[in-house]
């Protein structure tokens, strides 16, 4: 039984790091205090929970920013899908050229085909490229997105511990009022922050091994194009 007990905590702790199983991401906090029950404590001895307060309010925005990237990031994969049809299209119509060509036996007509066909065929292999990393990137963002989700509970917590923590230190206790569940809460969703943290960093080195593929075979279909990669590569 104890065996069993352990293989489904090993699960849990697996589908809410991996973001699968149809986890639905984390939720609201259990445990809050009412700030009216510190209203009386001079200002100047909350320096603590104001600097947590404020930490929470830049998790908040911080979150909202990853959202907008994450957003952004689904209509730059959108209009690079397109560049792969267009880019399949321009090696159709190099191949047909090339065939037109052949046919003409003019050498120097051929010669210039081969060399439109061979560009527009990189070039279809780089935008598949761009493609590719743009997923990786979507991907990526994601999960940055599910750890600025976490992170902004984390903060709240810490926020929620700071005024449980005034509130212990005076002696305050209202009703059904207890000091530790803060500090659990806390631990808790700080544990979930730093793992989803750990997540997106992984997503975003895969990312970034996508992205050098691509910038490859781009240098490689500009230079057969005739661009200068190195004055055009910043």
């Amino acid at each position: 039984m104890n065996r069993l007990a352990y293989a489904f905590g090993l699960l849990s702790v697996c589908l809410i790091a991996c973001g699968g199983g149809g986890d639905p991401g984390p939720g609201p906090l259990k445990h809050h205090l009412d700030e009216q029950y510190i209203a009386a404590i001079p200002l100047e001895e909350k320096n603590a929970m104001l600097e947590a307060q404020n930490e929470y309010h830049r998790a908040k925005a911080a979150k909202m920013k990853a959202e907008a990237d994450y957003n952004d990031a689904g209509t730059q994969l959108d209009i690079g899908k397109n560049e792969v049809k267009q880019a399949k299209l321009d090696r159709d119509s190099a191949q047909a050229k090339k065939k037109a060509a052949e046919e003409s036996g003019d050498q120097n007509r051929i010669n210039l085909a081969k060399r439109d066909e061979r560009v527009a065929s990189l070039q279809v292999t780089a935008a598949e490229k761009k493609v590719s990393a743009l997923e990786a990137r979507r991907t990526w963002l994601k999960k940055l997105l599910r750890y600025h989700e976490e992170n902004t509970y984390a903060a709240e917590a810490r926020y929620e511990l700071a005024k449980a923590n005034l509130a212990k230190a005076k002696n305050i206790s209202p009703k059904g009022f207890a000091h530790q569940p803060f500090v659990e809460q806390q631990e808790d969703r700080s544990r979930r922050a730093q793992r989803a943290k750990l997540i997106a960093d992984q997503e975003r080195d895969k990312f970034m091994a996508k992205k050098k593929e691509w910038e490859a075979q781009k240098r490689e279909a500009d230079q057969a194009r005739g661009i200068d990669t190195a004055a055009t590569g910043n």
